[in-house]
């Protein structure tokens, strides 16, 4: 379900907000959260200091905080990189 709410009371398209649930069946994988606000990029193990707006993108699965997308797309630990 996703839910439009607003930040003024006419709601320009600018300042709009998806708010998404994540559906009851959905569960992240080991060491990642559902982000409502995902970021657009997110560290992986090839580059651990990637540096990202804070622009949101599309609600998802992303990698807990300390975790980092693997080539295989498991998001490990530093020393697991």
């Amino acid at each position: 379900m996703v839910e439009i709410q607003c930040k003024s009371p006419d709601c320009p398209r600018s300042q709009a907000m998806c708010i998404a649930k994540a559906p009851p069946q959905l569960r992240c994988p080991k060491n990642e959260s559902w982000r409502n606000c995902s970021t657009k990029c997110e560290p992986t193990c090839e580059d651990m200091t990637l540096k990202c707006t804070r622009d949101c993108d599309r609600p998802k699965c992303q990698c807990d905080p300390g975790f980092f997308r693997n080539r295989s797309g498991i998001c490990v630990a530093p020393s697991q990189c």
